[in-house]
């Protein structure tokens, strides 16, 4: 993940505004960069965001408070946990919200449920290392002035993940879904943030680059659904400074607003998630999607990044 640091002498406080129990946290969007932000984006990007809008409509619309019956078939799942998986159900039951047409911006309520939560923290407590930034498609590093917080990945083998990355899929419906990343466990505590950045490449990325037994295919990240796992913290917020900001009627619980009104302000908020669209349709990234996890005050903040993979070589849709 590219991370662009504003210039220390833009920085300035932003009053956040709200009915929850988050307090105000510093970051910096310069008015003039958000405007040529704004100014950058294609044409071209208007067909993929029809085309999505109608898609992850449908699609989400169709689970919206719907369950999944089917109980999960148990895989070659070898790890130690304090969850019992034989009472285990992958049931999909979430309703969404609309927070921008463009770029694609849906949030998620209820996208993971609580005995998923206790799996996953219970089992990978003791596997958080440093976060790392992305430097080039080779190189990453331990940066904590960029991003400072602990990651843990989560295997592809275990129960839970496989029911989130389903349940990713099912989101994404008719959008091109043959591939999520492994689940990024992410753990902030008090003074943990990730700076100002992007999640889509600022190369051209290659499985085979990964791993010397991946497919020798060209990718970049479509969409990113970052989950919160918990909400016993204050500060932490998503933060989306190129992103129109929520009314003063939006819950106070799930969102909170600057003094000026512009950007847009997610809070942690336990079990919820927020979907965003990362590319245009021509392949380039959206850099209206520039986004920082705003320093965290106090408490522990927990959560998921769910990355989805867009192959190159193949259809976006269909």
């Amino acid at each position: 993940m590219q991370s662009l640091l504003p210039p220390t002498t833009t920085r300035s406080k932003i009053a956040l505004h709200g009915r929850s129990k988050h307090q105000a946290s510093k970051m910096a969007a310069p008015e003039s960069i958000q405007k040529t932000w704004y100014s950058r984006f294609s044409k071209e990007s208007k067909w993929l965001v029809y085309l999505l809008s109608v898609v992850v409509l449908s699609i989400a619309l169709s689970v919206f408070r719907a369950t999944d019956q089917l109980l999960y078939t148990k895989r070659a799942w070898k790890g130690n946990s304090s969850l019992s998986m034989a009472g285990y159900e992958c049931l999909h039951s979430y309703s969404i919200e609309l927070l921008s047409m463009d770029p694609m911006m849906i949030y998620i309520n209820g996208f993971i449920q609580d005995i998923e939560i206790d799996h996953l923290v219970n089992t990978y407590s003791n596997s958080f290392r440093a976060s790392r930034v992305l430097r080039t498609s080779l190189e990453s590093s331990v940066d904590p002035d960029e991003r400072k917080s602990e990651s843990a990945e989560v295997p592809l083998e275990d129960p839970v993940s496989q029911c989130v990355i389903e349940r990713t899929k099912l989101l994404l419906g008719n959008v091109q879904h043959e591939e999520v990343e492994a689940l990024q466990l992410l753990r902030y505590d008090a003074g943990g943030q990730f700076r100002l950045h992007y999640d889509w490449f600022p190369f051209v990325a290659n499985k085979r680059n990964i791993s010397e037994t991946a497919p020798d295919r060209d990718f970049q990240r479509l969409a990113t659904i970052f989950v919160y796992l918990s909400d016993d913290c204050v500060g932490g917020h998503t933060y989306f400074p190129c992103l129109p900001g929520v009314s003063e009627q939006a819950d106070g619980e799930k969102f909170s607003r600057t003094d000026t009104g512009k950007g847009l302000l997610v809070n942690p908020k336990k079990g919820n998630a927020v979907f965003w669209n990362n590319m245009h349709a021509n392949g380039s990234g959206d850099s209206r999607v520039f986004h920082a996890g705003l320093p965290l005050e106090s408490g522990v903040k927990l959560g998921i990044n769910i990355f989805t993979t867009y192959f190159l070589d193949s259809p976006l849709i269909g």
